[in-house]
């Protein structure tokens, strides 16, 4: 829904992610909202793992696995701003890519410190207008990536590496020579939590005595 905001931690999600049009996902977020999906597994999807679509929509992915899908892993469609960090691709069966289609407004794609296994691709459709930062990820091959540079990269040529495939539109420099290079990364920063309580719990209050508790400073700063 628009105007909504979510938050994933440890989530396991699988089977499902199909409709008419060939556009669906297993979770499908459309419309302006905020949004963060941190350590799951998103596999086995009939069509897409995670449909990204439309303006106002900010959508970050932390040390998430990706596989088993039948077209695309992640589809980042109509506008979207989309960060991807530590997460995995990977091609078990279909495209299990990341894939941006043509549409009248751009998306903001980065992704970085990630792995494209088995041949998982990065393709974007939008590379005139749009330049996806892609660097420092593990593309299967000591060599990188094959493709890519050109379009809105501007001063970024292609590569001919022996990794996954990626279209022209893509920044794929800097890559990782190892999957270590690139391992799989959740958000960990920890809570600021601030408690108070008020009558003080350490003076003798008589019975009845409700004790309210004020979070207001507490922060989480994975959200």
């Amino acid at each position: 829904h628009s105007d909504s905001s979510s938050y994933l931690r440890y989530v396991d999600i699988s089977g499902g992610g199909s409709d008419s049009t060939g556009e669906a996902g297993l979770m499908q977020y459309d419309g302006s909202g905020t949004h963060v999906v941190n350590r799951c597994t998103i596999q086995d999807s009939n069509r897409q793992g995670i449909a990204a679509v439309g303006s106002g929509l900010d959508m970050t992915i932390a040390g998430t696995y990706f596989g088993d899908h039948k077209t695309f892993a992640l589809r980042v469609d109509n506008g979207p701003d989309v960060v991807v960090t530590g997460s995995v691709f990977d091609k078990v069966s279909g495209n299990d890519g990341v894939y941006i289609p043509a549409r009248a407004t751009a998306s903001t794609l980065v992704i970085t410190g990630s792995q494209f296994l088995n041949g998982a691709a990065l393709s974007n459709a939008m590379a005139a207008s749009t330049c996806v930062y892609a660097q420092e990820n593990w593309w299967g091959s000591s060599s990188g990536p094959d493709g890519g540079g050109g379009g809105a990269c501007s001063g970024v040529g292609s590569n001919s590496g022996t990794g996954s495939s990626i279209s022209s539109g893509v920044d794929w420099r800097n890559y990782v020579s190892s999957a270590s290079g690139a391992p799989r990364t959740p958000i960990t920063t920890p809570p600021a939590a601030a408690f108070t309580v008020d009558p003080l719990a350490s003076v003798a209050q008589p019975p009845g005595t409700v004790y309210p508790f004020d979070a207001s400073g507490t922060v989480d700063v994975e959200d």
